[in-house]
């Protein structure tokens, strides 16, 4: 009889051990499902950064001797032009933010008529802003850099071409870019400088 009555009894702790076990695995699938989003959310967001960055430094890097690289505001939006010659002809890529995208648009001679909207889509971004420094500007970012980098400080990345530095033959470009998920990245990039008069371009859009 004490066989019989212990039966049951064994059996709900082996039901309950089993459940225990089920719902232990259970938490430690959703605790990692968990953590493999999240270093998933991190990768893409350093890697958005680092697209953004490296994109923008082939292309102003890809400027010919002849070439000139300016700051213009089209339909409302922040461009940044780079115009160069092939055989005579005018070549402009425009680079730029537009509906939460990161576009190119190529084109060649005048480019009045020429809608943003046309352009291809690169990557997603939320905003994309220029500024051209000057020598007394880039000698700041420079120190500024020096600063952040021995200070350790978190934040804003900040990426510098030393090749620039002190030289005339070569400009800077700073560039602040808000990624799809709200990060805000900030890096100069070194260009190299239209040689003739009337291709070089300046901050305010006259010659240097």
């Amino acid at each position: 009889m004490k066989n019989l009555r212990r039966h049951p009894v064994d059996l709900l702790c082996l039901l309950l051990l089993l459940l225990l076990f089920a719902l232990s695995a259970l938490l430690i699938a959703v605790l990692g499902s968990s953590a493999y989003r999240r270093i998933l959310d991190r990768a893409d967001r350093t890697q958005d950064s680092r697209l953004v960055c490296a994109y923008l430094t082939q292309k102003t890097r890809q400027l010919n001797r002849s070439g000139s690289l300016s700051i213009e505001t089209r339909e409302g939006v922040p461009v940044l032009s780079l115009s160069e010659y092939v055989n005579g002809v005018k070549y402009d890529t425009l680079l730029y933010c537009m509906d939460g995208e990161l576009r190119e648009l190529l084109y060649a001679g005048d480019g009045d008529a020429v809608s943003l909207s046309a352009g291809t889509g690169i990557m997603p971004l939320t905003s994309l802003s220029f500024t051209i420094l000057g020598q007394s500007d880039a000698d700041t970012q420079d120190s500024s850099s020096a600063q952040n980098g021995a200070s350790g400080s978190s934040g804003a990345s900040t990426q510098h071409s030393h090749s620039a530095s002190g030289s005339g033959q070569y400009g800077i470009l700073l560039v602040q870019a808000v990624t799809r998920y709200g990060d805000t990245e900030t890096f100069a990039l070194s260009y190299l400088r239209g040689t003739s008069r009337e291709n070089a371009v300046s901050e305010e859009g006259g010659t240097p």
